[in-house]
């Protein structure tokens, strides 16, 4: 399956989260992902983490310890790949090559499929 694909079903999930959840989560995954955007290795990014302690900014946010913001994320991201391995499953690709072939003429070497995805 595509990383696009990945990604929409990802942000689906997210999105159906409970509020406070959701926030937690988009709040520490923004401030990762502009670390990783502005670091030039994963080395580089794995040292930005440690010196400017990303999480515990964002337990201080949230008023919680660092413990609880790690527990809370680590709950979050397994429930998010467990029903995300359920959504999945239920992605279905339908050959609708020859009904478009027919109604708007497809070249030969092209194929069209119906993406359906779940709720």
């Amino acid at each position: 399956m595509s990383d696009y694909l990945i990604k929409i079903l990802t942000d689906k999930i997210v999105a159906s989260l409970p509020k406070e959840k959701r926030e937690i989560y988009d709040y520490v995954i923004n401030i990762e992902d502009k670390i990783a955007e502005e670091a030039g290795s994963a080395e580089e990014f794995m040292v930005r983490l440690k010196s400017e302690s990303p999480h515990k900014r964002a337990a201080n946010h949230f008023d919680m310890t660092l413990l609880e913001l790690l527990q809370t994320i680590n709950d979050i991201d397994r429930e998010i790949a467990a029903q995300l391995e359920t959504k999945i499953q239920l992605v279905r690709w339908k050959d609708y090559t020859e009904v478009v072939r027919a109604r708007i003429g497809v070249p030969l070497n092209q194929k069209v499929f119906l993406l359906s995805l779940p709720q």
